[in-house]
């Protein structure tokens, strides 16, 4: 399993989440790594129009390549 993080730095005190982590497959696809960008994108407080803007609507996806594949696991394993 591969661990997608995002930590807000200890000194910057506000009232949302410090940490969220999202634990996924290494075999997730180019697809499903977009998807879960916008989740987190979604629970770091940006803004639905913002996350519109930066992603795009859709998730209509064509066949990913195998090339996409290799890529995206090289990605999670960091």
């Amino acid at each position: 399993m591969a661990k997608l993080t995002y930590t807000l730095d200890e000194e910057d005190f506000i009232s949302e989440a410090s940490k969220i982590e999202f634990t996924v497959s290494e075999d997730m696809d180019i697809y499903q790594f977009h998807t879960m960008c916008i989740r987190m994108a979604h629970a770091m407080g940006y803004h639905a129009k913002s996350i519109e803007r930066a992603f795009g609507k859709g998730h209509d996806y064509p066949q990913q390549s195998e090339e996409d594949k290799e890529l995206i696991k090289q990605l999670l394993k960091g």
